[in-house]
């Protein structure tokens, strides 16, 4: 009856404009839960949230043994962005049922969206996947269903990367003939940055369907990814007659910008294409999320990560200082912008995502909602504990001096326990430190730098790193320990000659052929070459040059003429 009831409703509402008419009024009185259901779902398919929501909440209250109404409710409320009603929900479901599939989806789409606890949803995701195998066991459409949106939600943490990639992993036993799943399974591994086995499954997927699209792209990435550009080249040329009959699509649009990007072409050339890589994805995102039957669709349709690939290259173009106010408005930061400020509202919980927007905020010298992101990010970044270090204090004390004292809002009421501190925070603080060197506070900036460092050591050997700390030493009157720091820096990889091209391993270039013209043009740059900005490694040589090391620098490195002092800019 359930399902004549669903069918009527949704006929009901083709062509556009749908009214129940007396079939409601008819049904009110009767609390039958099917009718109810099926109201339900009539009013999901029209997006009217709420009112979904409203025959959802009849439903739990008078069949309150029907789990699956509240489920479907913790759903519905995911739709409609109300995450802490509808983790309540499921949690309700789960007292009740701890291997029901659809709660525990619901728990993970939240730390993942909205909290950014990537490492409580990989725990949960864990016992997902031990529910599949006992609720599910033989349903591959389902893990793949759930793998995928929980991929590109990830932000390429490899603790949820290699679980989703263990769902595909199992999708793929059960039904090996699939070209889509091998597909989706190369894809993820090319996030998590294994590339050669990313095109192993891209190959088999592509062996298994020759029109598979997704695979044929996917291979393309990995070569650019590789170095090996002259094959992605002219491979990408014989397939832009394919692209005619199918039509143009943004992973297309996007792999000719990463060949524009490793061919050095002009900053306005890429721009042309970053844009006409937005255009199409929107296009993509609008249809995607008009046929959504659930929140998963919609996210897999906004693809997120995909999105943060885009922002990564137009930042490349922004520089690592604020910009002069007299100078144009580089647009290249102003697409960056909007990119990363769409990705923040509809998935706060996308940690890098918000360093990124306060990163951009910094180079349009926002300095304070640049610190006001970062108080955001902190936020997410602190988890408490109760194992009783003494880490918190300073740590609390960064957050609270940075957020205005008193005024720092949320730092207030956080209790002076033990505070974990995630790794990633170690950019906030080299962020922090950069802001407050504009803001020619050099004893915040010092403080910065030093909990940059507890947090995360290897942060030392970065060049930033170096950048700030010697203009730290130098505004101390330390100069001598200025000049040897960055004397130092000289000497780090990829700062005297370029490395790969700076972008991520997840679709933004990382490993790009970097050679000249001529000798190394086919020759592929080492996939974990060091990823250094021709700005920071100029930065280097000019802080070096002011502050007298010049000469120094000449007779470290006698084959490379002045004005360069050491540095090769290709």
């Amino acid at each position: 009856m359930a399902v004549v009831l669903v069918v009527v409703v949704v006929v009901a509402c083709v062509g556009g404009q749908c009214d129940l008419g007396p079939f409601v009024c008819r049904l009110s009185g009767k609390k039958l839960l099917e009718a109810e259901m099926g109201i339900a779902k009539f009013h999901t398919i029209n997006k009217e949230y709420q009112r979904a929501v409203d025959n959802l909440t009849t439903v739990t209250v008078h069949y309150s043994w029907f789990l699956p109404g509240m489920a479907e409710k913790a759903k519905v409320l995911m739709l409609a962005g109300e995450w802490e009603n509808a983790v309540e929900a499921a949690n309700k479901v789960l007292e009740k049922d701890n291997f029901d599939i659809m709660s525990i989806c619901t728990i993970i789409m939240n730390y993942l969206v909205n909290e950014s606890l990537p490492t409580e949803a990989a725990n949960k995701l864990s016992e997902l996947i031990d529910t599949l195998d006992r609720m599910e066991p033989k349903n591959p459409d389902l893990l793949f269903r759930f793998a995928r949106p929980f991929a590109r939600l990830a932000g390429g943490h490899s603790q949820l990367l290699n679980l989703t990639l263990t769902l595909m992993q199992r999708a793929r036993t059960i039904n090996p003939m699939s070209s889509e799943y091998a597909a989706e399974q190369g894809y993820q591994f090319r996030v998590l940055g294994d590339y050669a086995r990313a095109m192993e499954c891209f190959k088999e997927a592509a062996r298994l369907d020759e029109a598979n699209m997704d695979a044929i792209v996917g291979m393309l990435h990995c070569q650019i990814l590789q170095g090996k550009i002259e094959d992605a080249e002219s491979q990408l040329e014989f397939l832009s007659v394919v692209q005619q009959s199918v039509g143009r699509t943004p992973a297309f649009a996007f792999l000719d910008q990463l060949l524009a990007s490793h061919r050095r072409k002009s900053a306005s050339a890429q721009l042309r294409l970053l844009k006409e890589v937005m255009t199409l994805h929107w296009e993509a995102v609008e249809q995607g999320t008009e046929k959504a039957a659930d929140v998963f669709d919609v996210y897999l349709a906004m693809n997120p990560q995909f999105l943060l690939d885009v922002a990564k290259q137009h930042i490349k173009h922004c520089g690592t200082e604020p910009q002069d106010p007299a100078a144009p408005v580089n647009p290249h930061l102003t697409e960056c912008v909007n990119i990363l400020k769409y990705i923040v509202e509809r998935v706060p919980g996308m940690m890098e995502a918000q360093l990124l927007l306060a990163t951009t905020q910094y180079l349009r010298r926002d300095f304070t909602n640049a610190v006001r992101t970062l108080n955001k990010v902190g936020r997410v970044l602190f988890f408490l504990c109760a194992c009783g270090c003494s880490v918190c204090v300073p740590a609390y004390q960064a957050c609270y001096s940075f957020g205005g004292g008193g005024g720092g809002g949320v730092w207030r009421h956080l209790p002076f326990q033990c505070l974990r501190i995630d790794g990633s925070s170690s950019d906030v603080h080299l962020l922090l430190a950069q802001i407050a060197l504009y803001r020619d506070d050099v004893r915040k900036a010092d403080q910065s730098l030093q909990r940059a460092v507890s947090y995360k050591f290897e942060v030392r050997n970065s060049p930033l790193y170096h950048i700030v700390r010697g203009r730290v030493l130098e505004l101390k009157g330390k100069l001598e320990e200025a000049v040897a720091l960055l004397e130092k820096a000289m000497k780090l990889p990829g700062v005297k000659t370029a490395g790969g091209a700076s972008g991520s391993g997840s679709g933004a270039g990382a490993g790009a052929g970097a050679g000249s013209r001529r000798g190394r043009r086919n020759q592929p740059a080492p996939v974990d070459a060091p990823r250094v900005s021709l700005h920071d490694r100029a930065s280097i040589w000019m802080k070096v040059r002011e502050m007298g090391a010049f000469t120094l620098c000449v007779v470290a490195m006698p084959s490379l003429p002045p004005p360069l002092g050491g540095i090769q800019l290709d």
